[in-house]
């Protein structure tokens, strides 16, 4: 699942995807990875292979994604949905 929503997003594709945030509620957010526009210089305070940094357009600033917990993605004109097992 992972690689193939990060394959599907590549930097500049804009996408919208579904995910289950940390308290568990679920949001759905349109964004695009490598916007370079708004950036302070400071870089990721870290780095974590199960998230992934874009632009939120409705926000306009930059969230992380938890890969774990997508739920459904729409990107190239290709809707994926996927089931969660708890």
């Amino acid at each position: 699942m992972k690689t193939n929503f990060i394959n599907e997003v590549s930097n500049g594709c804009i996408f919208s995807v579904t995910f289950t945030k940390k308290d568990g509620t679920n949001r759905t957010l349109v964004g695009r990875r490598g916007v370079r526009s708004h950036l302070t210089g400071n870089g990721k305070p870290f780095f974590h292979k199960r998230v992934i940094t874009v632009y939120d357009f409705t926000k306009a600033g930059y969230r992380m994604i938890p890969l774990d917990r997508i739920i459904s993605y729409r990107a190239n004109g290709k809707s994926v949905y996927y089931q969660r097992v708890f």
